[in-house]
């Protein structure tokens, strides 16, 4: 479950979940079903392109209509309406490399039977760095330099085009980000 600010998430057991409130035995059954078949999925897709999924995380929520309501960085938080109305729903992203850690499946082996390290796709290296220079729950968090930031931009860039087998569309740099991003999102709000 999402921390308070400065201290690490704890994990929750299933009974916990249900015990705590957060979710009544049916809902776990239903959310535990979805995120298995999710993650199922999401093996699958990137084993038919060289990576091996490791693990991720999934966010659900309930929609308007229900009795909890999805918040950023927590699975669901108290809200109001009916639990008979609630509809459980998938929020924010999934298998990117914000919630999920890939591994290349084309040199896990050798690199296993060495004792090396795997391969990896994923943000941990940003966590290392930061990490290595302060404690990121207490310290304030340096600055981040720019190779960092293009390594994290490269590594999100090519788990994009292994697991799709498309390229990057790189957008217009003379775009302002925000003026980028409510583009991109207005066909999902105003239709077609």
């Amino acid at each position: 479950t999402k921390a308070a600010h400065g201290d690490h998430d704890a994990p929750l057991s299933a009974s916990e979940v249900v015990s705590l409130g957060l979710l009544n035995e049916k809902q776990w059954q239903e959310v535990s079903a979805i995120a298995l078949a999710l993650f199922a999925r999401g093996r699958e897709v990137a084993a038919r392109r060289g990576l091996i999924l490791v693990d991720t995380k999934y966010e659900f929520g309930f929609d308007e209509a229900g009795k909890l309501a999805a918040s950023p960085g927590c699975a669901a938080t108290a809200g109001s309406g009916t639990e008979g109305d609630a509809k459980i729903v998938l929020a924010d992203e999934i298998h990117t490399p914000d919630s999920s850690r890939y591994w290349l499946a084309d040199t896990y082996a050798q690199r296993f039977e060495k004792t090396e390290p795997p391969d990896t796709l994923d943000k941990d290296f940003i966590r290392r760095w930061v990490s290595s220079r302060c404690d990121p729950y207490k310290d304030k968090i340096p600055e981040i330099p720019q190779e960092i930031i293009l390594e994290a931009a490269a590594t999100y860039i090519r788990v994009f085009e292994q697991i799709t087998g498309q390229s990057f569309p790189l957008p217009d740099p003379g775009t302002p980000p925000l003026a980028r991003i409510r583009a991109n999102l207005k066909k999902y709000f105003t239709g077609p």
